[in-house]
This record gives C-alpha cells, sequence and structure tokens, in this order.
C-alpha cells in the first residue's frame, strides 16, 4: 500500500493529517446521512412529514404509525409487491420480523428501530468493511460469505425491511441455487440507488489505484449482490466525484458539475429552476435518484450539514441519497467537522469508528 511519502506526492494542496480527517468523514458520514433518513424514509407527502416531525434537525426514531406505508403490500416471498405467504420474510432474513409486513398495518419501513440506527443496505456496508478489514483485501466471494451468515442469523440488526435485491438474493440462496448465482433483477426495483451504497469501502480503497482496477472491484461490490449493471456505471462516477473531493482536484460544485455532464444532467440549471421553490422528489430508480442526489449536494454545497438535513427532509428515497450524501459531505468537510450530536449520538457509533481506523490503518495509512 502507498507509503506516507507518496501520500504526500498525491496530496500537494493538503496535510495528510486534514487528508485522513476528511477519509474519516467521509466513512462516517455515510451512517449519519443514512440514519438521519432513517425515520422519513419514503415519505412522499411532504405534508405528513411535517405533520409527523416538523422538521428532521436531529437522529429520529420512526413513528409507530405510518398509513403511506406500502410495507404491507409488500412480497415477503421475493422482490417487489405480492403475496403474504410465503416465509422468505421471517424465517429465511429478518427473522420475526414478518408480522409487521402484514396486510392492513401501518408500520413504517424500519418500525422499531431507535434514534441514531442504522438501516440495512448501511449495514451490510458495515459487514463488507470488517471482512476487507480480516482479508486486508477485497474479495466478493469471501464477503458473501459473511453477507449471508450476518442476513441469515437472527438478531444482527433491528431493521424490519428489506430490498427487492435482498429478497431476490436470499430466495434463490433458499432455493439451494449456487452462490453466484443469487445476485438477480426483477426488472424494476433493483437498478436502485441504494445499489451504490456498498461501493464505498471498495471506493476508499483503490483511491490511488489503476482506474481499471478499481472500476472492476467497483462492480463486482455491486453485481456480487444483485444484477444491477446500470448502477456499475453510477458507482463509477459516484468514486470519481468522492476521489475529486478527497484529493482537492476541484471544488465540490464544479466536481458536481462533472459528475452531472457524465450523465447529460445539467445540475446547476436544474437547481436554478427550484430556487425559491421545495427541493424536487424522487423514488429510488438511479436514472432519477442519482441526479437528484447531485441535485442536493451542488444546491447545499455551501454548508455540506445542512445538504444532509434538507436531503432528509425532502422525503421520498432519502436514505440511500442520504448515505451517499453523507460520504460526501464528509469527504468535503471531514470527521472533525460534523456537529458533536451527529458524532456521538450515532447508535454504534464507537464501533463504526473502531471499523473506521482499522480500515485507514490498512488501506490508506499503513
Amino acid at each position: 500500500m502507498e507509503s506516507k511519502v507518496l501520500l504526500t506526492k498525491q496530496i500537494q494542496t493538503q496535510t495528510i493529517k486534514e487528508f485522513l480527517d476528511k477519509i474519516r468523514g467521509c466513512i462516517y458520514g455515510q451512517f449519519i446521512g443514512d440514519s438521519l433518513a432513517m425515520p422519513v424514509h419514503w415519505y412522499y407527502d411532504i405534508n405528513q412529514l411535517k405533520k409527523d416531525f416538523g422538521k428532521i434537525t436531529k437522529y429520529e426514531a420512526p413513528k409507530q404509525s405510518f398509513p403511506n406505508s406500502i410495507l404491507n403490500l409488500s412480497n415477503t416471498d421475493g422482490p417487489g409487491r405480492g403475496s403474504f405467504t410465503g416465509n422468505l420474510i421471517g424465517e429465511v432474513i429478518l427473522h420475526d420480523k414478518k408480522k409487521f409486513w402484514e396486510r392492513g398495518k401501518n408500520y413504517h419501513y424500519h418500525h422499531g428501530m431507535k434514534a441514531g440506527e442504522n438501516t440495512l443496505d448501511s449495514q451490510i456496508t458495515r459487514v463488507l468493511y470488517r471482512n476487507m478489514i480480516n482479508n486486508q483485501s477485497f474479495n466478493s466471494s469471501s464477503f458473501l460469505e459473511d453477507y449471508i451468515k450476518f442476513m441469515t442469523t437472527p438478531n444482527t440488526h433491528n431493521d424490519v425491511y428489506a430490498s427487492s435485491a435482498i429478497r431476490i438474493f436470499f430466495k434463490n440462496w433458499s432455493l439451494g441455487k449456487p452462490v453466484e448465482n443469487c445476485p438477480g433483477d426483477d426488472k424494476h426495483n433493483v437498478e436502485a440507488i441504494d445499489a451504490l451504497v456498498i461501493t464505498l469501502p471498495v471506493i476508499l480503497k483503490n483511491l490511488f489505484s489503476e482506474d481499471e482496477n478499481r472500476n472492476a472491484e467497483i462492480k463486482a461490490a455491486i453485481l456480487s449482490t444483485r444484477t444491477a449493471v446500470d448502477c456499475c456505471e453510477y458507482a463509477i462516477i459516484y468514486s470519481d466525484l468522492i476521489r475529486s473531493i478527497l484529493l482537492k482536484q476541484s471544488s465540490l460544485r464544479d466536481a458536481i458539475i462533472e459528475a452531472g455532464n457524465k450523465i447529460g444532467a445539467n445540475i446547476k440549471n436544474d437547481v436554478e429552476k427550484y430556487s425559491g421553490s421545495n427541493d424536487p422528489m424522487t423514488a429510488c430508480y438511479i436514472d432519477s435518484s442519482f441526479p437528484m442526489m447531485l441535485f442536493y449536494a451542488y444546491k447545499y454545497a455551501d454548508d455540506p450539514e445542512k445538504m444532509l438535513l434538507a436531503s432528509a427532509n425532502g422525503g421520498g428515497e432519502n436514505v440511500a441519497r442520504g448515505a451517499l450524501l453523507g460520504a460526501l459531505a464528509g469527504a468535503e468537510i471531514g470527521f472533525n467537522s460534523f456537529s458533536k450530536s451527529l458524532i456521538e449520538d450515532l447508535v454504534e457509533g464507537e464501533a463504526i469508528q473502531k471499523e473506521m481506523e482499522q480500515f485507514i490503518n490498512i488501506f490508506i495509512d499503513k
């Protein structure tokens, strides 16, 4: 791995101390952004969000009842909406949590989670961090062993929701398919922004790698759990954005504009179009949710912490967006610039910080 001498050559406009603080901010920021948005995940009625919370300004727990939830329509034996008869949910994964998917009930997607807890996708990212720390490398086969153990062991997490991509994988696994054949795509819910959440560990590991190696590991991380080819290309663009900010290759707004240009989006014009009005809302589908992530990053670039709160209060698919924005915000301002409460009130924050330091010692500051 690169020595501090080589790092100094690569990071010419900041000290190593500043750089490592930004790496810490990037890692920890993902979990901050995820948890801030967790209680208002998939609120598509802003009036309901305001009625329930007023405005998200800190970590909150979900409300006991969420009438607009479609968890009670979701398939308990596979992806998307469907039947309540299957027991993939409750027996194979999300043990004893099928009751929250019951027809006619109004449970929130993250019912019962504490203020400051992380949702399942960010928990799975921690599984990857720990696996890479143990192996001192990235190995998708080894990660999948830990992923399967984490998901199929009771009481490893408190979330009550699993995405379609997760349900597809474990439905195939429960049928005895080889692990390499378990990822899938239902052609509707899988090419979604949550696919990018898992990529940050390999993005940071490959910060100074050749593009070919970095891109291959980003794709491998995504494709190990879902068949989401389009998301791989968006993840590479996101990786370029993270690297540009961490290495101070350009300003945050310039880097965002460049990322937008790569997907044919004029982010500056989009932000100006909504000047003076509510921020737009979007669902999880990658071709609309990724530009929306850039929208929030550009509009609130002057105050990255405000960026995370605005995104949370924007509703829609804000959890994965919040995780990606959190990493971006942390890369911009650094770990020590986050509010003390956001650092200290994150559930399992001490454990996350320990994993963060182990990761940095192995892959960044060896």
